[in-house]
């Protein structure tokens, strides 16, 4: 502030347009020339701004909401799947920590869903389905 005492208009104005600078390279001041014509260098900068900035951000919205939408249905996909899974299997045979003698674990064990199902669900947490994988690559083209 340069101390100076103002109306409210004034700071209500300013927190609605706030001010920013640039420093632009020769090249492309003079670009910038070229196009603004007898506009002055904030409207042509406005304008150029907005055709930009306005597409980005529908796409970026755009893929957010496809991000909700998929990944809802993904994980409600994926559940399904693993609950299916999991229902189809009704046992399977490992080695036993001591003895290395096979041990048969399914789902009537007492210990299935408090820690045989956590821990198959956690190796699979990092996991995406092919839906997710294409919309993270998409995501990483509009990213720059």
């Amino acid at each position: 502030m340069d101390g100076r005492k103002r109306p409210p208009s004034y700071y209500k104005y300013k927190k609605n347009h706030p001010p920013i600078a640039m420093t632009l390279t020769t090249e492309l001041k003079e670009m910038l020339d070229a196009v603004k014509g007898e506009r002055s260098y904030g409207v042509a900068a406005q304008e150029i701004i907005k055709k930009e900035l306005i597409p980005a951000l529908e796409i970026k919205k755009q893929l957010e909401v496809a991000k909700e939408a998929e990944c809802a249905a993904c994980k409600e996909e994926m559940q399904k799947e693993i609950q299916k899974q999991m229902a189809s299997i009704s046992q399977f045979i490992i080695p036993c920590p001591r003895c290395k003698g096979p041990m048969i674990v399914s789902e009537k064990n007492a210990i299935w869903r408090t820690e045989i199902y956590p821990i198959i669900l956690a190796a699979f947490r990092g996991s995406l389905c092919d839906k997710c994988t294409k919309r993270d690559r998409l995501k990483q083209l509009f990213k720059t």
